[in-house]
């Protein structure tokens, strides 16, 4: 199999995004860019220089409805991975791929996929700030677990670190990816029918440092992104603040590395 480089990697990435665009704009799904893919459309009309992947996201109702309907598209070439279309999908976010190629990452993997893109869902957070700590507070240990189990043993890590993480892997080994991950849907999924004004990835990522106005997300604004009109949600600003505090400043020189290892090729 041939290797993919690094900006080969990001051109397919981007045709998984504009195959994307074509299919939401089609079926009236709403999709925006997020975490990083939004700080690069806003601070570098384009990828952010260092990172090597992009991030969409979704109100839970559009997602649902993009991962029970994607795969019925006439191209074969592209492909939504998640894990109610396939009980062996580690995780409770979705990702699509491009069916061509072969994407192996460092961290243990019992799923095999394409180079792909992410595609997180947006669900309801209740306003009472003591259920939101009680959501949260499963979400972290969740997640946790989730990132405990995928973690390869590594020589750079330490004999105490592996030692460690040996022995939380073989206390979990009785626990499955699959329910881990139902329960992480679960508990993101708990205050769906709620009348709340907030709003949060709460399968993922950053925690309850995510929560924002739903309102944030209701509607797009399209800007650059390599030489595209990408969306982003109406309430950038407000949303990656949050998230990222001065997200319009660079990172110092020494912090600007992409943390994914990974090597990928075509099938």
């Amino acid at each position: 199999m041939k290797k993919i480089e690094d900006n080969e990697l990001k051109a397919i990435q981007l045709e998984i995004l504009k195959n994307v665009d074509i299919f939401c704009k089609a079926q009236g799904i709403k999709y925006f860019l997020a975490y990083g893919s939004a700080i690069g459309a806003i601070r570098h009309k384009g990828f952010i220089p260092w990172d090597d992947d992009i991030d969409i996201a979704m109100l839970r109702d559009d997602y649902d409805r993009f991962v029970e309907s994607y795969n019925n598209q006439a191209s074969s070439a592209y492909k939504v991975h998640a894990h109610n279309l396939d009980m062996r999908f580690p995780y409770p976010y979705a990702k699509i791929d491009n069916t061509h190629t072969v994407f192996e990452e460092e961290i243990k993997e019992m799923y095999t996929m394409g180079v792909n893109i992410d595609l997180f869902p947006i669900d309801k957070v209740p306003e009472d700030s003591s259920l939101q700590k009680k959501m949260f507070d499963r979400f972290t240990i969740l997640h946790k677990l989730i990132t405990l189990k995928r973690l390869p043993l590594k020589r750079r890590r330490g004999l105490l670190k592996n030692i460690c993480l040996f022995i939380a892997q073989i206390l979990l080994y009785p626990i499955s990816f699959s329910m881990l991950v139902q329960m992480m849907e679960k508990n993101a999924l708990k205050y769906r029918n709620i009348n709340s004004s907030l709003c949060s990835d709460v399968v993922w990522a950053y925690g309850s440092r995510e929560i924002n106005k739903l309102s944030n997300w209701q509607e797009a604004i399209y800007v650059d992104f390599e030489g595209l009109k990408m969306p982003v949600p109406i309430g950038y600003d407000d949303y990656l603040s949050r998230v990222y505090g001065a997200y319009m400043q660079l990172p110092p020189k020494e912090k600007r590395i992409t943390h994914h290892h990974y090597i990928a090729y075509w099938k």
